[in-house]
């Protein structure tokens, strides 16, 4: 071995305890592990659209029973989210509730009432709070494969692009309870000048309370897709919390 050889072979020598320090990889370790957290974020958006997927999901040979399974599992997240423990009430006036979202994803609002009514009256009524939202304009009702569809651009202040939305509106009918579920479509492109939001969510609830009193509970949630500051979306969804007890209380009527 030459002299070079034995120098190089003493300094890696010297170096050895250094390069595998366990202490210095534990840390370098923590290290990486808090640059590379997860974004929970977008995990709950990406485990929404793949539970949306699979609920909607059908083929020209869907059994009955899938078709059912389908509806419940639907049927059943609804009244989750409704009954979800970030719904927080924020004002109980002239016999409606007002919830405010607090999970802080978007446009959301919730309100709840009781009033006379039929639960056959469902239909319209849906139709009736898309055309009453002040948040929501250029409305279009359609009916695409046999879908009823609705779609609105949702208004944003200056400099914020206008969002475009567009949901399908599903109804179940019961003898004591019907409840409208609405969830985004993505058949339908967003016209120019307006960037695609979302619909998380949403839906209408009517249940009998006796012969002629029923429960109705509105719950709305956009998700605006893109980086749009708290101030605005405390403002857009304080606005439309406003907006829902205007029609609520005038359903009361």
């Amino acid at each position: 071995m030459s002299a070079d050889d034995d120098a190089w072979a003493h300094r890696m020598r010297e170096l050895l305890p250094w390069k595998f320090d366990t202490k210095k990889s534990e840390m370098m370790y923590n290290v990486w592990k808090a640059q590379h957290t997860p974004n929970t974020k977008r995990l709950a958006k990406l485990e929404d659209m793949i539970r949306r997927l699979l609920d909607e999901y059908s083929d020209d040979n869907i059994s009955q029973s899938s078709f059912d399974s389908s509806r419940t599992s639907a049927h059943g997240r609804f009244l989750e989210k409704l009954n979800d423990s970030h719904w927080k009430l924020s004002r109980d006036r002239e016999g409606v509730k007002q919830y405010t979202w607090n999970k802080g994803d978007g446009l959301a609002a919730r309100v709840e009432a009781d009033t006379d009514g039929d639960v056959g009256t469902l239909s319209q009524f849906v139709e009736e709070i898309f055309r009453d939202i002040k948040l929501f304009t250029s409305r279009q009702f359609r009916t695409i494969d046999e879908d009823r569809v609705v779609q609105c651009k949702v208004l944003t202040p200056f400099p914020f692009t206008p969002r475009f939305i567009s949901a399908k509106i599903s109804i179940y009918n019961e003898p004591d309870e019907s409840i409208a579920l609405i969830q985004d479509e993505e058949r339908e492109k967003a016209p120019s000048g307006h960037q695609r939001g979302r619909v998380q969510l949403s839906g209408v609830r009517m249940m009998r309370l006796d012969e002629r009193r029923v429960r109705v509970s509105v719950m709305i949630h956009v998700d605006m897709c893109s980086n749009v500051p708290n101030w605005v979306l405390s403002s857009q969804n304080t606005a439309l919390k406003k907006n829902l007890f205007q029609i609520m209380k005038a359903q009361k009527k």
